[in-house]
């Protein structure tokens, strides 16, 4: 979620089933700004807690990668031509 002309961003996480929300402030719109904040948060919760997560297809989720790969974590992309159920 990016603030009022373009000034500040977080980035939400929803939990599937328990519809818990982690709310993470971000600063920046930036695919750096996002892999650190998303690599501090996995860092310090339990390996095997976050089974997999689902990306938006914006560009600030570049770094997918470098996520799944350094914290052993299934990612995906949205579909966006999928209907909303």
């Amino acid at each position: 979620i990016q603030g009022k002309k373009h000034h500040g961003a977080v980035m939400t996480l929803v939990e599937r089933k328990s519809k818990a929300v982690i709310i993470l402030n971000t600063r920046h719109k930036t695919d750096k700004a996002i892999f650190e904040k998303l690599d501090a948060l996995l860092s310090v919760t339990p390996k095997g807690l976050f089974k997999s997560i689902t990306f938006d297809n914006g560009k600030e989720f570049s770094k997918w990668k470098d996520i799944a790969n350094k914290h052993d974590i299934s990612t995906y992309f949205a579909d966006v031509g999928a209907p909303n159920q």
